[in-house]
């Protein structure tokens, strides 16, 4: 993810972004902000957000399919954010304010919020039915296609899900040249496609794979698989620009590029 990264928005849509104050920046070089002026709906304090993109270009989920290797690749994590010290911008969609939304403060939610989180972390082979997908979340994968199993995992931060600020990323390095396999909510992508995308996936396309997992609500989420080719070294995933209400938070593993 590069600091040319795009955010795409349609005008008309409501969607507001704005700051959360207790979240800590990665340290990363900032962007320019989104002028108000720009889009009408769009409102931001003193923080990063992603550009908006070209309406020519065309959007990742309608790109051609690929197929990916799948052989387990080894991966490392570098640096993720720590969501309880930054000043992160934060996109609003819905009615809720994801400032002041806490899932553990939801009786609906708060069964599956675990009592330690763990944050950010690569398992090496953690692709698995039963897994765990966030450090912050007990939500496990259900169902997996078997060409999947055993890939290593990188397990997210649920909390993060509105995080639309150009600073926001999550490091991790191969030494090896590999797929980037990113699993995205059904629903955030419906957001995107009414709504805006966030550049960094632009450079992905879809795969013939999906996972389900399970959902505080006892309906299975179901999460299209996306890939992109990275070449060895580090490797940027870049924020969610998810509802905080209706929307998951993204995760992903890594296979080798032979």
């Amino acid at each position: 993810m590069s600091c040319s990264s795009v955010f795409r928005l349609i005008a008309g849509t409501a969607v507001v972004l704005v700051l959360m104050s207790s979240i800590r920046s990665t340290g990363a070089a900032s962007d320019d902000l989104i002028s108000p002026t720009t889009d009408p709906v769009l409102s931001s304090a003193a923080a990063t957000t992603e550009p908006l993109v070209g309406k020519a270009e065309s959007p990742f989920w309608l790109a051609a399919k690929i197929s990916p290797d799948l052989a387990p690749v080894p991966v490392k994590l570098v640096s993720a954010p720590d969501s309880a010290k930054a000043a992160f911008a934060l996109i609003q969609v819905g009615p809720v304010d994801p400032r002041t939304f806490i899932g553990a403060n939801r009786p609906a939610i708060a069964p599956f919020v675990p009592a330690a989180d763990t944050g950010y972390e690569v398992v090496p082979g953690g692709l698995k039915v039963g897994a765990r997908v966030y450090g912050d979340r007990t939500y496990a994968i259900k169902t997996l296609p078997d060409a999947l199993a055993g890939l290593p995992l990188l397990r997210t931060r649920n909390q993060d899900k509105a995080i639309v600020d150009g600073r926001f990323a999550i490091v991790v390095t191969t030494p090896r040249p590999c797929y980037v396999l990113v699993a995205i909510d059904e629903q955030a992508l419906t957001l995107y496609k009414q709504s805006g995308a966030p550049g960094w996936l632009q450079e992905f396309a879809p795969t013939q794979y999906t996972v389900q997992t399970d959902n505080f609500n006892g309906v299975p989420e179901t999460f299209p698989v996306f890939a992109r080719k990275a070449a060895a070294g580090r490797i940027a995933l870049g924020p969610p620009c998810s509802d905080v209400e209706l929307n998951s938070m993204y995760f992903a593993f890594f296979s080798e590029a032979k």
